[in-house]
């Protein structure tokens, strides 16, 4: 059995995960058996523990996961108040005892550190950590919190509005022109490892909120579930890609759909954590004479959403120029989105 707390670090992205570094051929083989990634760095391996998140208010598909965001919300503050009185840890064990026989030999580690605002993530030692978080849910669900937490949920966001989030735009019915457009970048992609560039799933009404720019570069590959929002035929000429990673173990670069930077208006897409890469590819595109402009998609906390020109909230864009910023920021925007 692995004790998956003696694997705990604080990552790159400013909150623990679990690691290894192993040259043991059967290490590697028995613990990617159990869900965990690896990388090849130097002379070993990087190994990472799965893990999941079990709720999450700034990701617009995340926010609709369980159904309609005011159920989302109640789960949220349900879990935050666990937390805020010491008894998430408690509370999971219930739900892994109430099933000892299917967790035997299970262990999990909330995920901590500054970073975590708008998720609540736990690590496992192995794949069961994605049963335990449907688990964790349906006991939630199930049970009289339920009822209290959800009535008042529904007193401050009485809407649901999760059908406005987000927009269903399958790949078939795109214009031929995109649709050689994301064949294209598939075929490029596929050759490291990426499956899928397209997502049908499209926030809604976010490219009119889009602010000008000559040129787009996003991310890989965290972008490719998002990035379909962003895009519209009458820019696929302008958009580049670049591939940099705050992780020291992560140590891949690679530009795809060069540009020249030059005295150009130069949006940067990406998720954000720590907004470490977007800050890096920020730099990249400056040193090249451009006018970098960083957009972060759903930031996990107020500190990350200030360090940036513009970040993603649910499906609004929001100019952190013109924010005031406060301990509750991610929280109030969610409640401001979905009640309007």
């Amino acid at each position: 059995m692995d004790n998956i707390s003696e694997y705990i670090v604080y990552g790159y992205s400013g909150r623990s995960i679990a690691t290894t570094y192993t040259n043991d051929l059967s290490e590697i083989c028995d613990k990617t058996n159990k869900g965990w990634k690896y990388e090849v760095v130097d002379d070993s391996f990087w190994l990472r523990a799965p893990e999941v998140w079990l709720v999450n208010i700034a990701d617009p598909q995340k926010a609709i996961y369980y159904g309609n965001t005011t159920i989302n919300f109640a789960y949220y503050c349900f879990l935050q108040k666990l937390i805020r009185v010491n008894s998430f840890v408690e509370y999971i064990e219930s739900v892994i005892k109430s099933k000892s026989i299917y967790y035997k030999n299970f262990s999990f580690v909330v995920s901590t550190g500054a970073v975590q605002e708008a998720d609540i993530r736990i690590i496992g030692s192995d794949l069961r950590v994605n049963n335990l978080k449907n688990d964790l849910f349906q006991r939630f669900f199930t049970s009289k919190q339920f009822t209290i937490a959800y009535d008042e949920a529904k007193s401050i966001i009485p809407i649901n509005n999760h059908e406005k989030l987000c927009v269903y735009e399958p790949f078939e019915r795109l214009s031929a022109n995109l649709v050689n457009y994301y064949n294209r970048l598939g075929k490029a992609f596929h050759v490291v490892g990426c499956k899928k560039v397209y997502s049908s799933v499209i926030i809604n009404r976010i490219r009119e909120q889009l602010v000008d720019y000559d040129i787009i570069v996003f991310v890989p590959t965290s972008c490719f579930g998002y990035m379909s929002s962003f895009i519209s035929e009458e820019k696929i000429d302008d958009i580049s890609y670049i591939e940099m990673h705050s992780n020291k173990n992560l140590r891949r670069y690679m530009h795809y759909d060069r540009k020249d930077f030059s005295n150009k208006r130069v949006l940067i897409i990406d998720k954000c954590y720590s907004g470490k890469t977007l800050l890096r590819v920020k730099k990249l595109i400056e040193d090249a004479g451009g006018i970098a402009i960083t957009m972060g998609l759903f930031p996990n906390n107020r500190y990350v959403a200030s360090s940036l020109d513009y970040v993603v909230v649910l499906n609004r864009i929001y100019d952190m120029s013109s924010e005031a910023v406060s301990d509750d920021w991610l929280v109030r925007k969610y409640i401001e989105i979905l009640s309007s």
